[in-house]
């Protein structure tokens, strides 16, 4: 891993992860999705960005819309 994230150990350390999704590559994998959403900032879902921008609070959809157009 590339990153800390602060006291949560990897997925592969946790017991959250079901039986069936215990593997070794399965549990790297995820490892690597939670480092690239701490380096994105993502603290929770659903985190949407547009555009390589970050919205934060509500989504009006006709601001999210404007947004994709550019």
């Amino acid at each position: 891993m590339s990153k800390k994230r602060g006291s949560r150990p990897p997925a592969r350390e946790r017991h959250e992860l079901p039986s069936a999704a215990a593997s070794r590559g399965t549990a790297l994998e995820l490892d690597r999705h939670l480092d690239a959403a701490d380096e994105q900032g993502v603290t929770g879902t659903p985190t949407v960005f547009v555009n390589g921008r970050k919205l934060e609070g509500m989504l009006d959809a006709e601001n999210v819309a404007c947004l994709l157009r550019g």
